[in-house]
């Protein structure tokens, strides 16, 4: 078997983005059909809590909770849909051949490097869901975009205005974490 070379190996991400919901009562399915996420966690309003001690404080959750986390570095390599825009070109024969694969694998490599155009693309993917997401906090929810950014992986990062100007507009609020790998 013949060694790979560790420039072709894959890069680990410099962060992770994550999505948390909380809402006073709503289905953590539907905020999975709605988003087309899956959640890493979730519960909702009323579900027996499992026991982690003889003593609990409450037998049942009081609110409805969904935790996903965001894979904006794999969105590029995803069929279209997922896709916002700006990253589709026109649909050509190529479009399915090797042409195509090496642009959708420089967009990963940019998105596993670049924070800020990782942002960008959860904007694009989360502006889409933005009534959604409104009606969440509306219904006194909250929704919350935490980034954990891996230390000494990332020292700065530029958000566009107008990926700013959505996720402020989206009611998001950005927390960010520093954390050991």
């Amino acid at each position: 078997m013949e060694a790979r070379r560790l420039e072709s190996a894959p890069r680990l991400p410099n962060f992770q983005i994550l999505l948390r919901i909380r809402h006073p009562s709503m289905d953590p399915a539907l905020i999975s059909r709605e988003l087309r996420l899956e959640p890493e966690h979730s519960f909702m309003a009323g579900e027996k809590r499992k026991p982690l001690s003889a003593v609990s404080s409450s037998p049942a959750y009081g609110e409805s909770f969904w935790l996903g986390t965001l894979y904006p570095v794999e969105w590029p390599l995803r069929p279209a849909e997922w896709q916002p825009a700006e990253w589709r070109k026109p649909r050509m024969a190529a479009d399915e051949g090797p042409v195509w694969g090496a642009w959708a694998q420089r967009a990963h490599d940019v998105m596993a490097r670049d924070l800020g155009a990782a942002l960008g693309m959860c904007a694009v993917h989360l502006g889409r869901h933005a009534s959604f997401l409104r009606r969440i906090q509306a219904d006194e929810g909250e929704v919350n975009l935490r980034i954990e950014l891996y230390s000494g992986a990332i020292s700065s990062f530029a958000l566009a205005p107008q990926n700013a100007r959505t996720l402020g507009e989206l009611g998001l609020a950005l927390e960010f974490e520093f954390v050991e790998r």
